[in-house]
C-alpha cells in the first residue's frame, strides 16, 4: 500500500501577538494570518508566529518548506527596513525555501521577498532585491492576489430597509492629512432634514469605539490613534447591518472596504481628482459611488445628495454579498498562493 505524502510545512508571520482566533481578530495582519492559516491548513502544516517584533523566532523554524508574511510589507519592512540586515542574512543562509509577502501595494523600495503577493496590480517596475550578497540574480516575483474578505462572516444580517444605516470609517492618523468625516456629519445633517419619514442611524469607529452620532449637534473630527482597536467580531456585526460604508481619508481604503462591501453595503468613495480607492480595486465587482470633494462645500453637497439618492433605494445586499463572495474569499486568495508556491516546488 502505497504510503500517504507528507503535507508540506508553511509557516505564516502574521497576527498582533496573541494565538489566532476570530475572538483575537483586530488588524489587517490577524485576520489575513487568520483566515489564510485556515484555508491553506487543506494542504500545508501551518506553523504560525504572530509577533511582528520578534523576527529572529524564524530562525528557529528554518525546516519549513515556505515563509509567508501578513505584516504590511512582509520581510522587507520588519526586517530589512528595522536595520536587521544580519538577521536577514542568517535567515537567508539557512533557508532555501521561498520567503513570501503579502502587500497591499508595492513601491520603488528594494524587495527582499522571492515572492510579492499583491492586492494591487503589481506595476511595471524593475525590483531589484534588497542584499546585493544574496545573489538571487533577480527581483521578486509579483503575484496579484486581490482584495479578500471571509464569506461566512461578511454577509448582510438584519436590515429590512425600514431605515438608512451607515458606517464611517475612522478619521485619519495624522493631522494635516485630508479627512472627510466633518464634511460627511454636515451631509448627513443636511439629508436627515430632507427625509424626515427614513430613520436614519451612522455609527462611526472611533478611539472610544464604535459610537451613535448624535446628528442633532455638533461634531469633532479627532485623530485616530492606532493602537485603540475595536474587535473584528463586532466590526463585521456593524458591517453586517449598514446599508452604506463611507471611506473618510486615504489609509481607510483597506481590508474594511472589501469586508464591508461583501456583507452587502454600498461604498461611498471621496475623489479630490484621485480617487481614495484605485479603480483596479472597484472594478472587481465592489459596489460603490464615487464622491467629487475637491472641496469640503462640493463633498458635503454630493454626500449629501448620495445620502438622499440611496435612502429611496432598495439595497440589493444579498446580491452583492453573492457577487464578492463567489470571487474574492479568502479561499481564492489561497488557491492563488497555493497554485504560485507548486509552480515553485513547494506542494
Amino acid at each position: 500500500m502505497r504510503k500517504s505524502k507528507m503535507p508540506r510545512k508553511l509557516l505564516i508571520w502574521g497576527g498582533n501577538g496573541h494565538p489566532l482566533s476570530l475572538e483575537n481578530l483586530n488588524s489587517h495582519a490577524s485576520v489575513s494570518a487568520f483566515f489564510l492559516g485556515r484555508e491553506l491548513a487543506r494542504d500545508f502544516e501551518i506553523i504560525s508566529l504572530t509577533d511582528m517584533d520578534k523576527p529572529e523566532e524564524l530562525l528557529d523554524h528554518t525546516n519549513v518548506d515556505a515563509m509567508l508574511s501578513c505584516f504590511q510589507y512582509g520581510f522587507t519592512s520588519r526586517i530589512i527596513d528595522k536595520g536587521k540586515c544580519k538577521l536577514f542574512d542568517d535567515l537567508r543562509s539557512r533557508f532555501r525555501g521561498p520567503i513570501c509577502s503579502i502587500m497591499d501595494c508595492v513601491d520603488l523600495r528594494r524587495y527582499c521577498e522571492n515572492v510579492l503577493f499583491t492586492v494591487l496590480p503589481a506595476p511595471g517596475l524593475a525590483f531589484r532585491t534588497a542584499l546585493t550578497a544574496l545573489h538571487l540574480g533577480h527581483g521578486p516575483k509579483t503575484v496579484r492576489m486581490g482584495w479578500s474578505a471571509a464569506p461566512d462572516q461578511c454577509r448582510p444580517d438584519g436590515n429590512d430597509n425600514a431605515s438608512l444605516r451607515i458606517f464611517v470609517d475612522h478619521s485619519c492618523y495624522t493631522a494635516g492629512d485630508m479627512d472627510l468625516t466633518g464634511a460627511f456629519f454636515k451631509a448627513c445633517q443636511m439629508a436627515r432634514k430632507s427625509i424626515p419619514d427614513i430613520p436614519l442611524h451612522v455609527r462611526q469607529q472611533s478611539n472610544d469605539g464604535i459610537i451613535d452620532w448624535d446628528l442633532s449637534g455638533s461634531f469633532q473630527p479627532e485623530i485616530h490613534q492606532r493602537s485603540h482597536k475595536v474587535p473584528w467580531l463586532k466590526m463585521m456585526d456593524e458591517y453586517s447591518h449598514s446599508n452604506i460604508f463611507f471611506v473618510t481619508h486615504r489609509e481607510s481604503a483597506g481590508l474594511a472596504v472589501i469586508e464591508a462591501a461583501m456583507s452587502g453595503a454600498t461604498i461611498y468613495v471621496p475623489d479630490d481628482g484621485i480617487s481614495f480607492i484605485s479603480p483596479s480595486l472597484l472594478g472587481e465587482g465592489v459596489p460603490h459611488r464615487i464622491i467629487r470633494c475637491k472641496t469640503e462645500k462640493e463633498a458635503v453637497a454630493n454626500l449629501a445628495e448620495a445620502i438622499l439618492a440611496d435612502a429611496k433605494l432598495a439595497f440589493r445586499r444579498e446580491e452583492n454579498h453573492r457577487k464578492l463572495a463567489a470571487s474574492n474569499s479568502w479561499e481564492c486568495a489561497a488557491g492563488r498562493i497555493r497554485k504560485t508556491l507548486a509552480s515553485l516546488g513547494v506542494d
